[in-house]
């Protein structure tokens, strides 16, 4: 076998192609272009080399290469992850955003339906207030809530809460009997003090405290009207201790005058 076509085991040389080429152009062409051949073969060459190097070398760094787009992959991945939870939560948030609003108009709505039957309440009572006994008003404070133009909700809590409190007081008065020291003016604008037995918001019998004086109050629109009368002042001195025990219970006359309270229908 000739040696041309003996096989050795190893891979073919990359110049022996272009070696074979080159000697045949060499054989072919005038001596003229021989250097220009040579040159070109020899380009052909180098760029063999750099390209065997440069896979060489592509074969060394494509693991880190491959590490590296596996890294980033996973980053990718990992952020379109954290995108999607993230549009998840604003999802949520706007949700939420929505659910304030509607709750805050349900508030509003609220807050506008109850305002209205508190002002009248306020109303009603400052106007009864001239006819109210003067220790429950003192009592009461004043004939205004305070806040009659306030309208948010912590305002109208509060007023709600001021009125039900008034409301209770007026009532735990109006429902019962009630001793006080008061002063009265006497028709000559003389002030007498005076021990007051109220029944209620009806009616009142006061007694002077040496026992000279008594009187029998009735409510009106402008505020109490006290009758004089002398001739009251033992049975009403007995109904007040009574009151205190400070004498058994037993009956007692006094005379009733039953008015309206002002601001009663007919």
């Amino acid at each position: 076998m000739p040696p041309s076509t003996r096989h050795t085991g190893h891979r073919r040389a990359p110049w022996r192609p272009a070696l074979a080429l080159a000697i045949g152009l060499a054989m072919a062409a005038p001596a003229a272009d021989l250097d220009r051949l040579e040159g070109l073969v020899g380009q052909i060459l180098e760029a063999q080399q750099a390209t065997a190097q440069a896979r060489a070398e592509w074969a060394d760094q494509r693991p880190a290469h491959d590490g590296q787009i596996a890294l980033l992959t996973q980053e990718v991945a990992d952020a379109e992850e954290r995108l999607e939870r993230v549009r998840k939560d604003a999802d949520a948030a706007a949700e939420q955003h929505r659910q304030s609003a509607a709750d805050a108009d349900r508030a509003g709505q609220s807050r506008a339906d109850l305002a209205e039957p508190i002002s009248r309440a306020e109303a009603d009572l400052k106007a009864l207030w001239p006819s109210l006994p003067e220790p429950l008003r003192n009592t009461l404070g004043s004939a205004d809530s305070g806040r009659p133009n306030a309208s948010t909700d912590a305002a109208i809590a509060e007023r709600l809460q001021a009125l039900l409190s008034r409301l209770t007081e007026l009532d735990q008065f109006a429902q019962g009997v009630t001793l006080v020291r008061q002063e009265l003016a006497e028709a000559d604008q003389t002030r007498r003090e005076m021990d007051c037995l109220y029944l209620g918001l009806a009616i009142a019998f006061a007694v002077a405290t040496d026992g000279s004086r008594a009187a029998v109050g009735v409510p009106t629109a402008t505020g109490w009207d006290w009758q004089w009368d002398a001739a009251l002042a033992g049975p009403v001195r007995r109904a007040v201790a009574i009151y205190r025990k400070e004498q058994p219970a037993a009956w007692v006359t006094l005379p009733l005058r039953l008015s309206p309270m002002p601001g009663d229908r007919p």
